[in-house]
């Protein structure tokens, strides 16, 4: 149980984590403007925006890479709780069929 605890609160950790990152990637993008429609003003606001572009993209990445162990945060505590619903009515249930024999 106590391992479950510390997947529990790693998890935590990585959501919050992930917003921050998440955050990170609108605030690079902010100053971006649209991109023009031909083909050399197009290369020259790449080469004008390749550092909010490239920064943002690699955000995106960690953020998204973060949000995997976020899942243990979301499901094991429900499943713990579930689970010890379970081992409660099974044992109540036991119970009443010995008392009843």
């Amino acid at each position: 149980m106590k391992s479950n605890i510390g997947i529990v609160k790693f998890g935590g950790i990585a959501f919050i984590l992930s917003g921050i990152l998440f955050l990170g990637v609108s605030l690079f993008l902010l100053p971006v403007p649209s991109p023009p429609l031909s083909d050399t003003e197009l290369m020259n606001w790449l080469k004008e925006w390749k550092f909010n572009i490239s920064m943002a993209d690699e955000l995106l990445f960690f953020a998204a890479l973060m949000l995997v162990p976020s899942i243990a945060r979301l499901f094991i505590p429900s499943m713990i709780l579930s689970f010890h619903r379970i081992s409660i009515s099974w044992f109540s249930a036991s119970i009443m069929e010995a008392c009843t024999q």
